[in-house]
């Protein structure tokens, strides 16, 4: 039977800075970043979950009187005590896993909300660039249309001072002075 000390190649007795140290040997050589190997994976598994056993004094402790009662109980108390085991081992690792999962919820949440204050900024850029356009759009159109009023003041000026002009001309040459005087008077 292969038990947590042998996974780490420690002794029973062994201290907990000798676990951490033979933890931290152990797995820079099967870290699969490292280690290309196809058990690599497996096996770096294997010493983290015996590393997190041995190093906790109470897990530890637990561990160690399973054991006891492993081997001094037949084989099915042993099965028995191994399923309990590992039915705690899969009950911390799937807390592990919802405690990853809540951080990646949350990771993602923040960035949908990074987005969301992104797009609004963008949202109200571009409304200001259009409110900007239509009041420069405006502004133009007001100056046209007071060009347009004052040329159009200017020809009603000119055709007011053609008409006066056209009148008196008018009155100039139907006056008495200017015309042939009749000497029948």
């Amino acid at each position: 039977m292969n038990t947590h000390y042998d996974t780490l190649g420690v002794e029973a007795t062994a201290s907990p800075e000798t676990v951490k140290k033979s933890f931290f040997t152990l797995s820079r050589k099967y870290h699969p970043d490292r280690n290309r190997a196809s058990t690599a994976k497996a096996t770096f598994q294997s010493i983290r979950k015996a590393y997190e056993i041995l190093i906790d004094e109470e897990k530890r402790k637990e561990y160690d009187s399973a054991l006891t009662r492993m081997n001094s109980t037949g084989d099915s108390k042993l099965q028995a005590e191994r399923c309990n085991v590992r039915q705690r081992e899969f009950e911390q690792h799937k807390v592990e896993i919802l405690r990853e999962m809540e951080k990646e919820k949350a990771k993602k949440e923040q960035e949908i909300n990074e987005l969301k204050q992104n797009l609004e900024k963008q949202s109200m850029n571009a409304r200001q660039q259009y409110q900007d356009q239509l009041r420069e759009y405006q502004e133009e159109e007001d100056r046209k249309e007071a060009i347009r009023q004052k040329e159009l003041e200017a020809a009603r000026r000119e055709q007011e001072l053609l008409i006066k002009n056209a009148s008196s001309r008018h009155y100039v040459d139907s006056s008495p002075s200017h015309g042939a005087w009749d000497n029948s008077r």
